[in-house]
């Protein structure tokens, strides 16, 4: 668990703050051989926008606590996930189980004709109820929402300030599954 990270000013201001305390940096970059091998083992070639993203945001805290403490976490579900894949949630037979079971053969199909372009599931992020992320070779994130519509963001930070807006009482955040 980590220390109590103190957020203060607009939602933008506590959403860099959030990611800055996640592992998060201006021009972080992780090594992509394994991650690529990750994919490469279901047959998928990440294309170029998605390796962009996989870069910067892999191994960032996965769980994150909106004005939980550390010591309250214990029995209780992050407020919002940072699952970016592979992480230790998803292994990788039990990523390409899922990604590829009918339903969600489906999803990746009818987001992928949405974008107009293969995608990859990339990520799953979001409050309360985490989004499927999708990413192709633009660079964009496609999100599958658990109402079946289906969002287009430029960033992960534009895709998470919807929340961040409606928020103000965030106060602090704490991180679990580091």
């Amino acid at each position: 668990m980590s220390d109590k990270i103190i957020l203060s000013g607009s939602p933008e201001e506590k959403l860099v703050a959030c990611l800055k305390g996640a592992g998060w940096y201006k021009g972080r970059r992780v090594e992509l051989a394994p991650i690529r091998e990750f994919y490469a083992k279901g047959g998928i070639v990440l294309p170029a926008g998605a390796e962009r993203f996989l870069q910067e945001y892999h191994g960032l805290a996965r769980e994150w606590y909106m004005n939980i403490p550390a010591e309250k976490q214990a029995g209780r579900g992050a407020d919002i996930e940072f699952s970016v894949f592979p992480d230790g949630g998803w292994a990788t037979k039990s990523y390409f189980e899922h990604c590829y079971a009918a339903e969600y053969a489906d999803d990746l199909k009818t987001i992928s004709d949405y974008a107009g372009e293969p995608l990859v599931w990339v990520a799953s992020i979001g409050y309360y109820y985490s989004d499927s992320v999708y990413m192709g070779s633009t660079g964009k994130l496609f999100v599958l929402r658990d109402d079946g519509k289906i969002r287009t963001y430029y960033s992960a930070a534009d895709m998470l300030m919807w929340d961040f807006e409606r928020h103000p009482d965030w106060e602090f955040v704490t991180f679990g599954n580091r």
